[in-house]
């Protein structure tokens, strides 16, 4: 994640079966004047990779996502026409309050994504029953993306290693080669690894959706936690 200012901006990229997609969060501060954050936004957004969606609390008000009763203001139309040449769409429904307090509520927490994305929306709204304050209402986006596949990655079960058998094999492979290239010789260790050494049965607890590094980590994790139950040293800690 790229924090360009401070309580105004953030971008996090993220990865899909079509490809990467941006998501740049805005805070703009609430008056009268243009979006105080255009020239980030801007800047953002031209750089943007992927496909991009454009989320936050604009703190401006339009019909064309509050609903006819809306005041229309500058910056709003600035902001809507700005986004507009870049192929970016308003997704967020129109007169849905986004912020409640009290008696007065009001749609100021907008949701942007460009054209090819709005096509596979599967909804976009306030959730209600997630808000834990009467204030800003949690945002749901779905989309009909995919993550991209895991590759799988079979780890070698070292600990029954054939390390006689082994090691006389890459013995001989590499005698009737005098001239072996470091190519080869690395070849040869793989192959020899395949044939003299298991791989690891994946556990049925194993979660597939985790990435190999994820799942080396919490069984790092783990390990350290079992440690120091069992020694009390604080380095395991």
């Amino acid at each position: 994640m790229y924090i360009y200012k401070p309580n105004y901006y953030k971008r996090c990229l993220i990865a899909t079966e079509r490809g990467q997609i941006s998501i740049i969060n805005v805070y703009n501060p609430s008056d009268n004047r243009p979006i105080t954050t255009w020239g980030l936004l801007q800047q953002t957004i031209d750089t943007a990779e992927g496909e991009i969606i454009v989320l936050g609390d604009f703190n401006t008000h339009h019909t064309a996502w509050g609903g006819q009763q809306a005041t229309v203001e500058p910056q709003a139309t600035h902001l809507l026409n700005e986004l507009a040449t870049r192929g970016i769409v308003l997704t967020t429904p129109t007169g849905e309050p986004t912020w409640k307090r009290g008696i007065q509520e009001s749609t100021i927490d907008l949701t942007f994504m460009q054209e090819a994305l709005a096509d596979r929306l599967a909804f976009c709204g306030p959730e209600n029953a997630w808000a834990l304050t009467a204030d800003h209402i949690p945002i749901q986006i779905a989309l009909d993306v995919a993550a991209p596949a895991q590759q799988t990655h079979q780890r070698y079960a070292i600990k029954k290693l054939d390390q006689e058998k082994y090691l006389q094999e890459i013995t001989n492979r590499l005698a009737t080669t005098p001239e072996a290239t470091l190519e080869d010789i690395q070849r040869t260790i793989s192959n020899c690894l395949d044939e003299y050494c298991p791989k690891v049965k994946p556990s049925k607890h194993t979660r597939r959706e985790w990435s190999p590094v994820a799942a080396q980590l919490l069984a790092g994790l783990r390990r350290a936690r079992r440690q120091y139950s069992a020694t009390g040293e604080a380095h395991h800690q």
